[in-house]
């Protein structure tokens, strides 16, 4: 059975369906790219300065990936 802390996530933005990072955990570093992401990619979304991370995460798909 593999080690849960040796997961891996894809993050794709729900609106362009674009993958946007594979990561073992979200971090400040890896929201700013999805914030940034999110503002350049829908219009409709409208993020303030400091978006809460329920809004930035109710626009991404989180799915756990196998490892190689």
């Amino acid at each position: 059975m593999p080690d849960a802390t040796n997961r891996l996530f894809a993050v794709a933005c729900m609106d362009c369906r674009r993958n946007l990072l594979t990561v073992e955990r979200i971090r400040d570093r890896e929201i700013a790219v999805l914030v940034d992401h999110l503002r350049a990619c829908s219009a409709r979304e409208r993020l303030g300065d400091t978006p809460m991370l329920g809004d930035v995460m109710a626009c991404v798909r989180v799915a756990a990936v196998a490892q190689a």
